[in-house]
């Protein structure tokens, strides 16, 4: 099975203000609306790989149907969506694999322009499984109705996320299942002491592991399970009008923080 990044999602519990803070850096998200239950409102970040941010937040008082512990405790990263052309297919080809499959399922939202958005979406696994394998989304509506590059990224260099760093209680156990299901290959393995965890990083693929040692990260692990806790987003070179942080080095390419308190240590940009 192919390992394509189509979005990640970013939960927080007031959608003005982490639009506000990803503003604030120089990355305006554009209004996306709000999804057919009615409980989770959203904006999104697009880069011209066609992979997006998703910015999402409860629309009122109403406990949100996707992702609630993540979005009413601020968790920021919260899920990881991969594309395929065609959701059944990529349900048959999981069951082969040996995962339950939960979907394909309809999902959609209506634009503040009035457009509506459909698209099918498919959890692969079940229990701890769901926060480390990508669910999976295909488009009913044409995708542009979806996302389009963002125009505060225009000239940003920024060509869209490339990577997603999952907290895991074991590297052996997900990295066998990970290289099973999507053909990945070894993964290099290393301490990272600002994680203070062993992390897994599959060459060319959009996924690492990161089993915490202690610290914060041991402490999201505990609360929230595996499940993403940083998203890296890709560059073509230097990136312009940005709030970054200092730079540090992820497996040979350096990688810098947004320079917010809610999004540092959360969304980064690999340079």
């Amino acid at each position: 099975m192919d390992l394509r990044l189509d979005h990640v999602a970013f939960g927080w519990s007031d959608h003005d203000e982490i639009v506000g803070a990803a503003a604030g850096v120089g990355l305006a998200p554009t209004y996306g609306g709000e999804h057919a239950d009615g409980t989770t409102e959203m904006s999104l970040l697009g880069f011209p790989d066609g992979t997006y941010l998703e910015l999402i937040a409860p629309t009122g008082d109403a406990t949100p149907v996707r992702w609630p512990e993540f979005l009413t405790s601020d968790a920021g990263p919260c899920a990881h969506a991969a594309r395929t052309d065609h959701a059944p297919t990529a349900a048959k080809r999981a069951i082969d694999a040996g995962l339950s499959v939960d979907g394909p399922r309809r999902g959609g939202r209506d634009r503040a322009d009035g457009v509506r958005v459909e698209w099918d979406e498919c959890y692969l696994g079940d229990g701890d499984a769901r926060g480390v394998i990508p669910f999976v989304v295909s488009d009913r509506t044409p995708r542009s109705y979806r996302v389009t590059p963002s125009e505060s990224v225009e000239e940003t260099g920024l060509t869209g996320v490339a990577e997603v760093v999952v907290a895991v209680e074991s590297l052996d156990r997900w990295t066998d299942l990970l290289e099973r299901l999507y053909r990945l290959p070894a993964p290099q393995v290393r301490e990272d002491e600002h994680l203070s965890a062993r992390v897994a990083n599959f060459p060319g693929a959009p996924l690492a592991l990161a089993a915490p040692e202690g610290g914060p990260l041991a402490d999201r692990l505990s609360r929230y399970g595996p499940a993403p806790c940083a998203y890296l987003l890709g560059s073509d070179g230097a990136v312009g009008d940005v709030a970054l942080r200092e730079p540090r080095d992820w497996f040979g390419r350096e990688l810098s923080w947004l320079d917010d308190d809610r999004l540092a240590g959360r969304v980064g940009v690999l340079e």
